[in-house]
């Protein structure tokens, strides 16, 4: 490893280590017993300075740290280059207005993507932090807010899962200690990610206590990541106790005048433009998310022709929407997953269920209940029902990307069955096709920096 590189690792550390100290918010009042843990919701400003180091380890110091990690999974989450974003880019519910190489799914494993660094840098500060966190609060926390660690453990459990989602297999799980020491991992496997994720979302569910909200938060995504390993029996008994009206949303604010960010990635209002617009039938296989008229997938023509620039009626423009994380129609869309596998007509049940009692709960108000499905008679008829479904309740929420490669993992499709294919239209350059590649490439830093990294174990499911 040359000096450069040598000196820029060292520098990542000592910046890993002093990061801890930049998330004090100034002001900030604990007030425990005047506030509701589950409402608890920090502050999204983070101070230009660094503090002292000694600052960071008191009660003061530990709710600080808390709210710059939820802080900085709501970046990773939907702002800018997101899991919501990238994750839509890549799959078929968003498209991008000019040459994109996630969108159009050519990329080779030695280019870096820009859309790919970021993300993945994102996710991994959230685990870094998130290690500290745990500790801080431990350790100085009162009684009271311990329960916050099972939100720290269950944010880091779906980082995990995104990077799962998005990226090949080989992810490195690297830690960091609590005195700052970084200890390079080995690459894990897709599979052994989703199953290090379960073992985050079982401490949280330790830690959870009288906290409900954060104990269901843990058994959606403990059982998001079962159903991503195809144990369906376990992932629907994980989210039994699930109620139907459960939402975890991930809450942004409108920017203020000269802030850059601070807003989730819908935002199309002064300078700000939108340009990922909402998908119809992309590459062939994409879903018809404007044509099917479902009020689940509303958009609106902001600008272009030919209805080409279109935005998701169900975030607002000013960047104030949040962006459901987990929810109890999850729930029981894993339910009726898991019950098609098990037999019997409960899936078709669980699908209509959703339909006749949570259409209130869709943005802008649908008119009524939504008409009962039928029974399209055929198993791979009543997977493509169920996952369509799943496409349309959970749209632009950072699933669709993780439900496509468990249909190439789990149900045999092909990638060129179920992702764009054809030519790739979304450029003024011609004769360009989509690729075949259905996950991001791991960064090359994590190449250069990481002793154990070779690349990718496996590209693809």
């Amino acid at each position: 490893m040359n000096s450069k590189y040598r000196n820029e690792i060292r520098r990542t550390r000592h910046a890993t280590k002093q990061a801890l100290h930049l998330w004090l918010v100034t002001g900030f009042a604990l007030g425990a017993g005047a506030c509701s843990l589950d409402g608890l919701t920090g502050s999204d400003t983070l101070p230009l300075d660094m503090s002292e180091p000694e600052t960071i380890e008191s009660p003061k110091g530990a709710m600080a740290a808390y709210n710059g990690v939820v802080a900085q999974f709501r970046s990773a989450f939907g702002e800018g280059n997101s899991v919501v974003l990238v994750g839509g880019i890549v799959s078929d519910e968003l498209s991008v207005s000019a040459l994109d190489a996630i969108d159009q799914r050519q990329l080779p494993e030695e280019i870096d993507n820009f859309r790919a660094k970021q993300i993945y840098s994102k996710l991994h500060q959230v685990r870094g932090q998130a290690s500290q966190v745990v500790r801080l609060l431990e350790l100085h926390a009162p009684d009271t807010l311990q329960a916050l660690r099972a939100h720290v453990h269950a944010i880091t459990g779906y980082a995990e899962i995104f990077l799962a989602d998005l990226f090949c297999s080989g992810v490195p799980l690297s830690t960091i200690d609590f005195d700052g020491d970084f200890t390079y991992a080995r690459p894990s496997t897709t599979t052994e990610i989703y199953q290090h994720a379960i073992s985050l979302f079982d401490l949280a569910r330790v830690h959870a206590g009288d906290s409900t909200r954060f104990d269901y938060l843990a058994r959606v995504g403990k059982a998001r990541a079962l159903l991503a390993l195809g144990q369906y029996d376990s992932a629907a008994v994980t989210v039994a106790e699930v109620p139907d009206d459960f939402r975890f949303e991930v809450n942004y604010k409108v920017p203020v005048s000269g802030e850059v960010g601070g807003s989730n990635v819908f935002i199309h209002t002064g300078n700000i433009y939108w340009t990922y617009p909402v998908s119809e039938g992309e590459g062939l296989n994409g879903l018809d998310y404007i044509t099917s008229n479902d009020p689940r997938t509303q958009s609106s023509l902001i600008y272009g022709v030919n209805n080409t620039i279109r935005h998701p009626d169900k975030y607002a423009r000013d960047g104030s929407s949040p962006i459901l994380l987990a929810s109890g129609i999850e729930a029981r869309l894993i339910e009726a997953e898991a019950a098609l596998h098990a037999g019997g007509p409960a899936w078709l049940l669980k699908l209509n269920h959703l339909r006749q009692t949570m259409w209130t709960t869709i943005v802008p108000a649908a008119a009524g209940p939504l008409p009962d499905l039928t029974d399209p008679g055929t198993y791979d008829a009543r997977v493509d029902l169920i996952f369509r479904e799943r496409a349309f309740w959970l749209f632009l929420t950072g699933q669709r990307q993780g439900d496509m490669r468990r249909l190439i993992r789990h149900y045999g499709r092909m990638q060129n069955e179920i992702y764009p294919i054809g030519p790739y239209t979304w450029s003024n350059i011609p004769g360009l096709s989509y690729g075949s590649d259905v996950d991001l490439p791991i960064p090359n830093a994590e190449r250069v920096s990481n002793p154990y990294f070779d690349g990718c174990l496996s590209r693809g499911a």
